[in-house]
C-alpha cells in the first residue's frame, strides 16, 4: 500500500471529526465501490486538510491524491505516533500565484 509522503504537513489549522458514517469500503474493479456500515468500535476519524505550498509541491500532492482516488493509502495524523488507513475525497486547488493551496479530506477506513 501506497504512503503519503511524510514530508507534506497540513497546515496548522486541520480540523477532525468523528465520522458520521463509520463504513468499511470495499474497492472493486472499474472503480465499483462498495460501502458497508460498521457498528462496533470507535468512530473513525475524518481530517479535513490544506496544504499551503509553492506549485511544485502542490502539483506533487495533487498527482499524489489523483493517483489514489478510489483507493485507499497509509498517512500519519500530525502529532500521532501511528499511520492510518484513509481514502481522500473533496479536493480543490486554490491558485494564488505565489503559494497555491489545496484543500482535501481524508476519511479513515476500517480494514
Amino acid at each position: 500500500m501506497d504512503i503519503f509522503n511524510r514530508d507534506w504537513i497540513p497546515d496548522r489549522d486541520m480540523g477532525v471529526e468523528d465520522s458520521s458514517d463509520a463504513v468499511k469500503v470495499i474497492q472493486f474493479g472499474g472503480g465499483v465501490v462498495q460501502l458497508i456500515p460498521l457498528r462496533a468500535g470507535s468512530p473513525l476519524k475524518v481530517y479535513s486538510l490544506a496544504f499551503t505550498r509553492k506549485p511544485a509541491t502542490i502539483k506533487a500532492i495533487e498527482d499524489f491524491l489523483n493517483q489514489h482516488t478510489g483507493k485507499r493509502f497509509l498517512w500519519e495524523p500530525p502529532l500521532e505516533n501511528r499511520q492510518i488507513i484513509v481514502i481522500h475525497s473533496d479536493k480543490s486547488i486554490k491558485k494564488t500565484g505565489f503559494e497555491d493551496v489545496l484543500s482535501v479530506k481524508f476519511t479513515e477506513v476500517a480494514i
